[in-house]
């Protein structure tokens, strides 16, 4: 059951809103693992929910915040972690966010124009979330 969603597109609302670490984003800009971890711990804390899920990253045309088109960060957090993520992923980082809570971060370099880097990553964080309930 999706119980609510946020869009944090700007920098200020990871920050206020999903309450990212504000030394973190000075320090690493919004593309980030650590931030996707926050992002989807912040938006689990925040609409009280089992499980969030969160991206982060440039769908392009060119680079931003210095990472190149088509580089994200997808997360999932609040899923067991018992949960495994498969070998052949060379991008996976297992992240402790908040409050001690568990996140799966994957790092997605997507190929395309806008469109496919945005089609991409919600396929991909998506994918996360079936394998976090499945």
């Amino acid at each position: 059951m999706l119980r609510g969603a946020v869009v944090a597109y700007a920098t200020e609302v990871k920050k206020d809103v999903l309450r990212v670490d504000p030394d973190l984003l000075s320090a690493k800009g919004p593309v980030d693992p650590d931030v996707a971890a926050q992002m989807a711990t912040g938006v689990r804390r925040l609409l009280k929910a089992d499980i969030g899920i969160a991206t982060t990253g440039v769908a392009g045309p060119g680079p931003a915040d210095g990472a190149p088109a088509g580089r994200v960060f997808v997360a999932v957090a609040g899923h067991p972690s018992g949960d495994h993520e498969p070998a052949t992923d060379q991008h996976f980082y297992p992240v402790v966010g908040h409050d001690g809570v568990t996140a799966r971060v994957v790092r997605l370099d997507l190929p395309g124009d806008r469109p496919a880097v945005r089609l991409g990553s919600a396929l991909r964080v998506l994918e996360l979330l079936a394998d976090a309930v499945g």
